[in-house]
């Protein structure tokens, strides 16, 4: 039960981080300025969004495994 909330509290983590950038982002210029920072750390363009795809799958994996885990 313990891996499963760590689970949940890890994903949120991952999601959060995406969603907040998102909703940061005023235009186009400032969306791709965070979406290059995964966790404020300054990436090129390509690595970034390939960090932030992996970030999203990876958060949205440990969610769903950790919620379905507690039922």
């Amino acid at each position: 039960m313990t891996i499963n909330i760590i689970q949940i509290v890890i994903g949120t983590i991952l999601l959060g981080e995406l969603i907040m950038c998102i909703m940061m982002s005023k235009a186009a210029s400032d969306y791709t300025y965070y979406m290059c920072r995964p966790f404020g750390i300054p990436f090129s363009m390509g690595i970034g969004s390939i960090v932030r795809l992996v970030c999203a799958v990876l958060g949205s994996m440990l969610l769903y495994r950790g919620i379905i885990g507690l039922i």
